[in-house]
């Protein structure tokens, strides 16, 4: 550690900070900066080269340079008979990583250890009295810093200076005033209660008004807090938060880190939740509201009433279940645990389920989290939070009071090993659109097929091209891409991707969203009638085809029709998947059968967006200007005849035979052909990707 000689403000070094008697500054930093240890050192090394000589009494040439925050801070710890003091601005060596990721890890504890704390409250007058209501120093920015929140709990010994270094008074005279404007507990700010004894969701709380200039400093000015130690990687953002939480987990068995956010109040929903879930804008919610952790200590804000219940108090609470000890493990696919589990009373496409957390709110209930089961990863994989039809957009309820009247509505708890999302696993370009980026509606998406797809297609037998269409009876509409692959045997698939004009909901102002079409025709002169049906309203082939209908509203001449921000259409709706892995690669695959028949051969086409990497990232997302890679693939399947000669009899399904096509969609390949109907069906449903444009075989549940 390196401190400050008030005398001669020399740099000394001390490799055991509790050997020696110190003073230590907290303070906002100046909004021009303050003066650095290079800054102190260039005038240590001028004064080496050419001494001035200081009259006895005077102040130290060295001092009589610096800035007058330090030298007023070395005069006060002077009078108060400290012969040293630690500032951080002058003493840290910031350009060493090393030094500075020590001295982060390390700051609590010197805080801790050192004789008195001088807090300075550069925006507050010494004559004022602080108890006062509407106090200066009640409304100090101070109070509002990141870093401050340590230095304030840490030290014994706390008092708090005015501008014109005034006492104002110490922390254990004016306690009551910090507990109100800070909201830490008076036993924590008088060293009578311990950290450890405090929730880490109400540890957070204190640090959710906070503010800090660095995002990850978010982090690491709270590791004193919980008592963990990490690596300091600036430029990582908001992935340090993630880290600390991972770090207490492994230090606290304390399930209240997991609430956060908005919790739902069954008592505003008299005809019961089920009834409102709003499945559709589940699968759209931003990823950062679906994940197990938090991305901010704001998130806490409301979560400082939640405590922690031991692991004996859960049994008991939930009659007698043995719930497992809170044990963590992090994965690929997120945080891997174990804990009660309220399954839903519905079907199949009751997705929704709640975790029992090991702590309970202000009304005394224990603390449900809602888990929205995410089959794209695994059969026990989640995501975390519910929406409710009729709530405003974007809102994500995770948790809820375990209420006799909730619990009513979904079944006995039971123990389960769970995946939960603990990051946002990739930036997701389709959920918002990043901020200061132009929300014009009528921006043009460019999409870019690459030239080896091209040539892919065309050894299977399609030739691409490729237009740009925007309708003469509607100049105002987004331009689209019209992709138009004909094949030898005179399929036509017309694929329309492009701006879509909707509105999210009544309260909002249009605005344009991608939207993606794929229409399957057969015959020689599918094409031709396809092209002339989108160039304009007057000019469309007037064709007795029963599809033509089919063809105008699927291409979008009724974009203009207020439609839900879930509509299947849309890029980002529920029948795309998104690739965690692919930097926010979104795929959806459509089914065709020809002449309906859903025991022939189907044709299927897989449309793959992601953002093109040359135009988008995640470290700098301004650069986003609508540019999007495009793959196309036509995938074949079996047959009728080579499905039923690849399967396998399963026993216990009488009259069925189940077959598995592992060329088939890889989320879905589980197919069953009923001997007794003579029909093919598809099991597990819940994790087929969505399709269009065609009917699905009957579906059975096995």
């Amino acid at each position: 550690m390196r401190l400050l000689n008030t005398h001669t403000g020399a740099l000394e070094w001390h490799h055991d900070p509790a050997m020696v008697r110190y003073a230590i500054l907290s303070h906002v930093w100046a909004a021009n900066g303050e003066e650095s240890y290079k800054d102190a050192m260039r005038i240590h090394k001028h004064l080496q080269r050419s001494p001035a000589p200081s009259a006895p009494g005077s102040t130290h040439a060295f001092l009589s340079r610096v800035s007058a925050k330090i030298r007023d801070c070395c005069a006060y710890a002077r009078q108060d008979g400290y012969d040293l003091l630690w500032i951080d601005s002058c003493c840290i060596d910031k350009s060493s990583s090393a030094e500075l990721s020590e001295a982060i890890n390390s700051m609590y504890q010197w805080y801790e250890q050192s004789t008195v704390c001088y807090a300075f409250l550069f925006d507050v007058d010494g004559r004022e009295d602080p108890r006062a209501p509407g106090s200066r120093f009640r409304t100090s920015g101070w109070f509002a810093r990141g870093w401050t929140l340590q230095e304030l709990i840490a030290p014994l010994r706390v008092v708090f200076l005015s501008s014109d270094w005034r006492p104002l008074g110490t922390l254990s005279s004016l306690v009551g005033v910090v507990e109100e404007v800070t909201g830490i507990d008076r036993g924590v700010l008088l060293h009578q209660t311990p950290l450890s004894q405090i929730s880490v969701a109400r540890r957070m709380s204190w640090a959710s008004k906070r503010v800090t200039t660095r995002v990850e400093d978010e982090a690491y000015s709270l590791m004193g807090i919980f008592g963990v130690m990490m690596p300091t990687i600036y430029g990582e953002g908001r992935a340090a938060f993630r880290r600390l939480q991972e770090e207490i987990l492994k230090q606290a068995p304390d399930q209240t880190i997991f609430v956060w956010g908005s919790s739902l109040r069954p008592s505003a929903h008299p005809a019961g939740i089920k009834s409102g879930i709003d499945y559709f804008t589940l699968d759209n919610v931003l990823p950062r509201q679906r994940n197990l952790f938090a991305s901010s200590p704001r998130d806490f804000a409301d979560s400082a009433d939640v405590e922690p219940v031991s692991h004996l108090s859960l049994s008991e609470m939930l009659g007698g279940l043995s719930a497992p000890f809170p044990e963590y493990t992090v994965t690929g696919y997120g945080i891997r645990t174990q804990l009660p589990l309220l399954p839903p009373r519905g079907g199949v496409e009751d997705s929704i389920h709640i975790g029992v957390l090991s702590c309970t709110g202000s009304d005394g209930n224990l603390v449900g989290l809602f888990f929205h089961a995410n089959r794209t990863w695994m059969s026990n994989g989640y995501f975390i939070g519910m929406t409710l039809d009729g709530s405003a957009r974007d809102t994500v309820y995770r948790t809820v009071p375990l209420t006799e009247e909730v619990l009513s509505q979904w079944g006995s708890p039971e123990v389960a090993e769970v995946y939960l999302p603990t990051r946002v696993m990739t930036a997701d370009p389709w959920a918002q659109r990043p901020s200061g980026t132009s929300s014009d509606p009528f921006a043009t998406y460019r999409m870019i097929l690459p030239d080896w797809r091209k040539r892919e297609l065309a050894e299977q037998g399609y030739e691409v091209s490729c237009t740009v269409e925007s309708s003469p009876a509607q100049p105002a509409k987004p331009p689209s891409h019209l992709f138009i692959l004909a094949g030898k045997d005179y399929t036509t698939i017309s694929i329309l991707l492009g701006g879509c004009i909707c509105s999210p909901g009544p309260a909002d102002s249009q605005y344009g969203r991608m939207r993606a079409v794929v229409v399957f025709e057969q015959g020689p002169t599918a094409r031709t009638t396809f092209v002339a049906s989108i160039e304009s309203e007057s000019q469309a082939t007037r064709s007795s085809d029963e599809h033509l209908a089919l063809r105008r509203e699927a291409i979008g001449h009724q974009r203009t029709v207020v439609h839900d921000v879930a509509h299947p259409d849309h890029v980002n709706s529920r029948n795309w998947l998104l690739d965690d892995e692919s930097c926010g690669a979104m795929s959806r695959d459509f089914v065709y059968y020809a002449g309906g028949d859903q025991n022939d051969v189907p044709l299927v086409v897989r449309l793959t967006l992601s953002p093109s990497p040359e135009h988008w990232s995640e470290s700098a997302p301004r650069t986003w200007d609508n540019v999007y890679t495009l793959d196309i693939e036509i995938l074949d399947r079996p047959g009728r005849e080579e499905r039923a000669r690849s399967g396998k009899e399963t026993s216990g399904m009488e009259g069925k035979l189940l077959v598995v096509s592992d060329d088939w969609d890889i989320h879905s390949n589980l197919w069953g052909y009923d001997q007794k109907k003579g029909k093919f069906f598809m099991a597990r449903r819940a994790r087929l990707r969505g399709v269009s444009g065609c009917r699905l075989p009957p579906v059975d549940d096995v």
